[in-house]
């Protein structure tokens, strides 16, 4: 049987003075600010998390000049447990720069919609057990359906064929999320 494991998600927007803070979401459109991600990650290190993921949601572009780089840095020298990035990856150069700043392994979303051969180059450079691929979903009356922008876009793509879709093209893990449950308190769609 395989281990269960914990694998907290954090959800980091920018501030008014552009700074990464912790927010939770609810169904994708309303943010409520938490504060910081470090003290947050240190409580579910504490708590023996298996891993963290660590999504920027702004979508801004990854590179040096974006304050989530310093983040990422700071998160990397007080937090010892694997780390997952996400959010604004579009390129390889991003994939290197997260890896080189702390990041164990990189979650992508967007970009595999938009051009699934980047999950296939991302997985035979960086090997497949970096490339973590997440897929927000709904239920449209009848199916799974993914979503992208946030939730606001239907794909027309079932959860479960694209799911394989991403296996066949690379990705070494899937990270599911029912935009109709997220914030909601009411648990996990199983």
């Amino acid at each position: 049987m395989l281990k269960k494991r914990l694998i907290p998600k954090l959800l980091i927007k920018k501030s008014k003075n552009n700074n990464p803070v912790l927010v939770t979401s609810f169904q994708f459109q309303k943010y409520k600010l938490i504060g910081d991600p470090i003290s947050q990650a240190k409580i579910f290190e504490a708590q023996h998390a298996d891993q963290l993921i660590l999504l920027n949601i702004d979508k801004s572009e990854i590179s040096n000049k974006n304050p989530i780089i310093n983040l990422l840095n700071e998160f990397s020298k007080k937090i010892f447990m694997p780390l997952t990035f996400g959010g604004g990856i579009r390129k390889i150069d991003s994939i290197e720069l997260l890896l080189r700043n702390g990041a164990d392994k990189i979650c992508i979303n967007s970009i595999a919609l938009k051009n699934e051969k980047f999950v296939s180059l991302a997985s035979s450079i960086f090997g497949k057990q970096c490339v973590v691929v997440s897929i927000d979903f709904k239920f449209n009356g009848k199916f799974f359906e993914v979503y992208e922008n946030s939730g606001k876009d239907p794909t027309g793509k079932n959860i479960i064929s694209w799911s394989k879709k991403l296996e066949q093209l690379g990705a070494g893990e899937i990270v599911l999320t029912d935009i109709t449950l997220d914030g909601t308190s009411k648990g996990l769609n199983i």
